[in-house]
């Protein structure tokens, strides 16, 4: 039996010998995201492209998606598997295929390092999907630091704590750490393999070894989009440190802006997709990794404490270059096969061991690191500000 917490009640499937009823949903922490997507991205093909029949391929309803007996491209929707699903699509039935992805970086990603003709991708902008609620203005004093979704490594967890604490007891903020969300023990798979931990362990001891002025509040998980109505919160602000490889779109940060919360964001995959004057991105030389040192991340979390107090009043981002969203050129199953192939010999057979849900294991090998070095730097995105964070630490 699996149980989460939701909202204060348990959420529970049933199995029976270790099986699981073939009538029940399968339990999915990204279910919830993946449905609220599916659902915006639906409405908007529909509506301007009179597209009915959008095809998600991480859907686990994907069984449920039907070829057209005509001869029209098929649409296909990436998200945050994007490169797994690539390198998967031999398996696609023959035909035609348009490409649709959540972020210009997924873009640049697909282009530069598979090939992609850059007419066959079409992005699908953050703002129709999306609405932005009334503004709320940052008090700069007395606030909610909120982070909803994975409490994971690869959000950065003990960055996001420590940033909190710094700012309690460096600069005096009666900052609060609120989190919603499961524990899990993903790690960023594109550093390479790493000894298995217990991530809830290690926030405990972290959150443990820190003397407080305003101890964080773990809140379990809500059902969507009721976590931002939680009526204990005072003046939130939204906040993620994610270096998920996987990183296109998300959906806590949406939900968020759609209450005018103003946001914390790192510079970092789809949240450079996220504009307007309400946001704080966060340059990636302050960002301490979860892979990283805790004295690293200590030293990072404490600069870029001491650069929001000195910038915290120019919440802004540059707007996008706003270009409109063409159809994108369909793509044959002959020409994705070469597309693979090509890539294959680019970056050699072992980047198949993405398909196998090995992404650690391809990092580890040579062409593996090479790819994720021009991976982190089409991403993410580095400020050239001049400023360098120096830690220095005995051993």
């Amino acid at each position: 039996m699996h149980q989460s917490q939701t909202g204060g009640k348990l959420l529970k499937t049933k199995g029976y010998d270790l099986k699981t009823s073939r009538n029940e949903e399968e339990f999915e922490h990204s279910r919830a995201s993946l449905d609220y997507l599916c659902n915006r991205i639906q409405t908007y093909l529909a509506r301007e492209f009179g597209i009915d029949n959008p095809w998600f391929l991480d859907s686990p309803d994907w069984s449920k998606f039907k070829k057209e007996t005509n001869n029209s491209p098929i649409d296909l929707v990436l998200f945050g598997s994007y490169i797994q699903r690539f390198l998967e699509t031999g398996n696609l039935p023959n035909g035609d295929y348009r490409f649709w992805v959540l972020s210009t970086k997924v873009k640049e990603v697909l282009t530069t390092l598979f090939n992609f003709p850059k007419d066959s991708l079409a992005v699908i902008p953050r703002e129709a999907i999306t609405s932005k609620g009334v503004e709320q203005i940052f008090n700069g004093q007395s606030f909610d630091l909120v982070h909803s979704g994975r409490i994971s490594p690869v959000k950065n967890i003990e960055m996001y704590l420590l940033f909190s604490y710094y700012l309690q007891k460096d600069h005096g903020l009666d900052c609060r750490p609120v989190l919603f969300g499961d524990f899990d023990n993903i790690t960023h798979d594109h550093h390479g393999r790493l000894l298995p931990s217990d991530y809830r362990v290690k926030i405990s001891n972290l959150c443990s070894s820190l003397d407080w002025s305003i101890s964080p509040e773990f809140e379990g998980l809500y059902p969507s989009n009721e976590w931002v109505k939680n009526q204990k919160l005072n003046s939130p602000v939204f906040c993620s440190f994610s270096t998920y490889s996987k990183e296109d779109f998300g959906v806590s940060l949406a939900q968020a802006q759609e209450q005018g919360w103003p946001t914390i964001i790192s510079s970092w995959g789809g949240h450079l997709d996220s504009t307007g004057d309400n946001i704080y991105h966060i340059p990636l030389e302050y960002i301490g990794e979860s892979t990283d040192e805790l004295s690293v991340i200590k030293g990072r979390a404490r600069a870029l404490a001491r650069d929001f107090i000195n910038n915290h009043t120019h919440f802004s981002s540059n707007k996008l270059t706003e270009e409109k969203t063409q159809l994108p050129a369909p793509l044959s199953v002959s020409q994705l096969d070469q597309l693979r192939r090509t890539t294959i010999e680019k970056w050699g057979p072992e980047i198949q061991y993405i398909t196998r849900q090995l992404t650690d294991h391809f990092a580890d090998t040579n062409s593996g690191r090479i790819f994720y070095q021009k991976f982190e730097s089409l991403f993410g995105y580095k400020t050239d500000s001049a400023k360098k964070v120096l830690i220095i630490h005995d051993y």
